[in-house]
């Protein structure tokens, strides 16, 4: 598997950010840590393997990004500072991480955000946020509540990073539409260490009212909050993504987003 790490300086954050490389070519996917994780969690928890044969096949190429969790919304502030870090840490992804991965890899098309526990909030978050970088997600056991990470604190910075308040009051039909063409995968199990499942399931309907395709999928109670569980449900879904899954714009209603046939919208 061709790998290539990279160091980049942020102008959003004022600092360097990190991420790294994993295959040639394929769908890019943005992968987010989990709760204040690093680039090299995602290879070293065993979610590069897991995905070795679609990287190797050239159905994917995936991009590990640094997390900054640390600094926002898990740092030892509360207040507007919060939102200020979270922020950066999000022009530091949408624009100056996708503009240096186009420019050093030649990304032109739309990520795939995926991510696993606090990387699946992130994950969604993203895709809800930023429809031109983003068009599709895997998100695996995420929160999609800000309150269980800060506690009763609200400003506008919270409302507008908390999926579970914003989607609802989502009216904005320009933005809409752009949604509507993604595609948004959300998972959880029903084991151990599995929280805010009724948050999650409330999210995923009013996205689904909202005419946003997507696939809310619980597995049993056999299924963790760990990593184990995350690599079989992320076979399973790039799987169905490369196999074709329900979507409007699809022919004969599958549309492939996944592998050489998939559709492709530019970044």
């Amino acid at each position: 598997m061709e790998t290539h790490t990279r160091k980049f300086h942020s102008p959003s954050l004022g600092t360097d950010l990190e991420y790294k490389v994993y295959g040639s070519g394929g769908k890019p996917v943005m992968a987010f840590p989990s709760y204040c994780g690093r680039f090299f969690d995602y290879e070293n928890f065993g979610m590069v393997a897991a995905l070795e044969s679609f990287i190797d096949a050239g159905d994917l190429r995936v991009f590990a990004v640094d997390g900054r969790d640390e600094e926002g919304w898990h740092g030892p502030w509360r207040g507007t500072e919060m939102g200020r870090r979270h922020r950066a840490y999000e022009l530091a992804i949408a624009e100056d991480a996708a503009s240096d991965m186009r420019r050093e890899f030649g990304v032109e098309e739309r990520f795939l955000a995926t991510g696993c526990s606090f990387g699946a909030y992130h994950a969604l978050n993203f895709c809800m946020k930023f429809p031109e970088r983003f068009d599709s997600c895997v998100c695996l056991s995420g929160i999609y509540s800000l309150r269980p990470v800060i506690g009763n604190y609200y400003d506008d910075s919270v409302y507008f990073n908390d999926p579970s308040a914003y989607l609802s009051g989502l009216s904005d039909e320009a933005l809409l539409a752009k949604l509507r063409r993604g595609y948004f995968i959300v998972c959880h199990g029903l084991g151990s260490w599995e929280i805010d499942i009724d948050v999650t399931r409330e999210v995923c309907r009013v996205m689904a009212e909202k005419g946003l395709p997507t696939w809310y999928s619980v597995w049993g109670e056999r299924y963790q909050h760990d990593w184990w569980a995350w690599k079989e449900q992320a076979q399973r879904f790039f799987h169905e993504l490369r196999a074709g899954v329900v979507h409007p714009e699809g022919a004969a209603g599958k549309l492939r987003l996944v592998g050489p046939e998939r559709r492709k919208l530019p970044l």
